[in-house]
């Protein structure tokens, strides 16, 4: 399966669309990410074939999006449920009984629906009795019980609140991941496109400006505007230089006054190759979630793929179970995610000299 969308060009009074190409495979999770008015939820439109755009094609294996194409294919979960008066199985069933299906038909795929989103049981109930969450379980139901090749979902959980929303979103991936469903997943919420997507797009004044595997968010999301969206820490800025008696790959990456020994995947060493003249200059790209802290004092790892930075803490935030701690060292600003179990440990406080220890395994050097 391969929902393909090219050169698509909508222009409106106060607002233009541009995608010149959005591809969607067999068992993909897509997230589109971004802020209010950026047109994510236009080109979802256009994927679901409610929306003509002025220019441009969107075919389904093939097969341009006629109306008969959608309605055989394509299911849609909206921001709120938009459930008939009636019990939850009068809702799942609703889409089946527009398809003509035979009632004694609907009643083991509502069945099986329901046991999905676990609902298992709540055939009988009625949609007025159920929470928020549960009211969008039976429109997923309902959207999932037609089997469809390709689901699109538009802020399905904007209407929730935080804590729901995040618990929802896990329940959301888990489903659609166990159903093996091509999807894609409209929404605004950072924290919510990386529980459930696979891939992730970011669209900003009608525009994608990045597109990544969520498994690499932290080394793919480096160009400039996706980290602003982001709210991401700013590359180290370092040099490195040929190490040519150390092997393949092997770089030279400079830490202050020292010289430590980095191996480069090859994309990386293709990358940079070119410009390997001297010390040259680089970027570091680290997942804050990934750098471990120490005291001054302390013994850091010293294990050779570990990279060891000084510096002195800058700030200490505390949300929840996590902390987030800058540490200003030679390079420039470290981010560090760590438990706040751990952050009370090291006793952590603005101007307290710390170590920054980075995996080179978890680091990305353009």
């Amino acid at each position: 399966m391969s929902l393909v969308a090219q050169n698509i060009f909508i222009q409106r009074k106060n607002f233009s669309l541009s995608i010149p190409e959005f591809t969607l495979e067999t068992g993909e999770i897509k997230a589109v990410l971004g802020p209010s008015g950026s047109g994510k939820t236009t080109l979802l439109s256009v994927l679901g074939g409610l929306e003509k755009p002025d220019r441009g094609s969107v075919e389904l294996d093939g097969q341009q999006l006629t109306s008969r194409v959608v309605r055989d294919n394509i299911s849609a979960v909206f921001q709120f449920p938009y459930l008939i008066k009636g019990t939850v199985e009068q809702n799942v069933s609703y889409g089946l009984r527009l398809h003509h299906v035979k009632r004694e038909q609907c009643v083991p795929l509502v069945k099986e629906a329901l046991a999905t989103v676990g609902l298992k049981g709540y055939e009988r109930r009625s949609v007025h009795e159920l929470s928020g969450g549960e009211q969008q379980r039976v429109a997923l139901a309902r959207a999932l019980v037609l089997r469809p090749r390709v689901l699109l979902l538009d802020e399905p959980l904007s209407s929730l609140d935080a804590n729901l929303k995040e618990r929802i979103a896990a329940e959301f991936a888990e489903i659609l991941h166990s159903q093996k469903m091509s999807a894609v997943y409209v929404t605004h919420d950072k924290k919510e496109a990386m529980i459930i997507a696979d891939t992730l797009e970011v669209i900003v004044a009608g525009q994608i400006i990045s597109k990544f595997d969520v498994k690499h968010f932290y080394q793919a999301a480096n160009n400039d505007l996706t980290r602003e969206f982001f709210n991401l820490p700013a590359p180290l800025k370092s040099t490195i230089s040929q190490a040519d008696s150390l092997g393949d790959g092997v770089v030279n990456l400079r830490l202050g006054d020292k010289l430590h020994p980095v191996t480069l995947v090859p994309q990386e060493m293709n990358k940079l190759a070119h410009t390997m003249n001297g010390e040259s200059g680089v970027n570091i790209f680290v997942a804050p979630q990934d750098v471990l802290l120490f005291r001054e004092n302390e013994q850091a790892p010293q294990y050779a793929e570990w990279l060891l930075l000084e510096g002195k803490v800058t700030s200490v935030y505390e949300r929840g179970e996590r902390a987030q701690v800058v540490v200003q060292t030679s390079l420039g600003d470290v981010v560090a995610v760590i438990s706040v179990v751990r952050c009370h440990e090291l006793h952590l406080h603005t101007e307290m000299p710390v170590q920054a220890v980075l995996s080179s395994y978890h680091v990305e050097i353009t």
